[in-house]
């Protein structure tokens, strides 16, 4: 081989991890009960106003390290966050990304999505 063709063969090498590892933090699979356009695929209990909504985590990785949030019903939050942790590994890697803020909790329709 010659020497561009080694140089490029050991930076595809050298690279690999970084790909694995950043596919892992995006949510490859996704967090079960979140669907992938980020709105929640549980059924959940019909909301009479803004208020019956909050925001939790839909990934591992919360807003504070790259994740996004959905939002779900306020009775909802307890069981999803326990659900959450319960799956989320201790050795879990994150961006450092601050992303809180950018999403917001709304009673549409009767139904809590996330804008």
């Amino acid at each position: 081989m010659n020497s561009k063709a080694n140089i490029f063969l050991f930076l595809i090498i050298l690279m690999f991890p970084f790909y694995k590892w950043l596919f892992f933090i995006q949510g490859v699979s996704s967090t079960q009960g979140i669907s992938p356009n980020g709105q929640s695929s549980i059924v959940q209990p019909f909301c009479k106003s803004d208020k019956d909504c909050v925001l939790v985590d839909s990934h591992c990785c919360g807003c504070r390290a790259g994740g996004k949030s959905v939002a779900i019903h306020r009775s909802l939050q307890k069981s999803h966050n326990r659900n959450l942790q319960a799956r989320c590994p201790d050795t879990q890697r994150c961006l450092a990304w601050y992303r809180c803020g950018e999403f917001k909790a709304k009673c549409e329709n009767s139904q809590c999505v996330t804008i």
